[in-house]
């Protein structure tokens, strides 16, 4: 099985360089998720935290039920597992939508 890869970026150069290895480029999220075959899923890489948190809701905007958000950002550990903390609270409210939100980012171990 083939899978293509469709990327997003910020930065014009980092997608045209990610296009020159075989990805598929997009400009916008609207064509992002216009590119991809349901059901989606899309692969958030940001800082933990407002960047993945607003990332997420503006995917969820734009996907339909089924689809699936990978939560990729890095986070404090223990903040990470929270029950309360600010991936579970988002994860909660994706699932009502009818959107899986797995966790599967870089942590960081406090340490002393």
């Amino acid at each position: 099985m083939r899978h293509e890869l469709v990327v997003s970026d910020l930065s014009p150069d980092a997608v045209k360089g990610l296009v020159g290895d075989g990805a598929v480029g997009s400009a916008s999220l609207d064509e992002f998720v216009g590119k991809l075959k349901a059901p989606r899923a899309a692969w958030i890489m940001v800082p933990a935290g407002d960047p993945t948190e607003k990332n997420s809701a503006a995917l969820a905007d734009r996907m339909q039920s089924g689809d699936t958000i990978i939560d990729g950002g890095k986070f404090l550990y223990s903040r990470t597992i929270s029950a309360r903390g600010p991936t579970e609270i988002q994860r909660h409210k994706l699932r009502r939508r009818g959107h899986e939100r797995p966790a599967c980012g870089a942590s960081i171990a406090a340490t002393a």
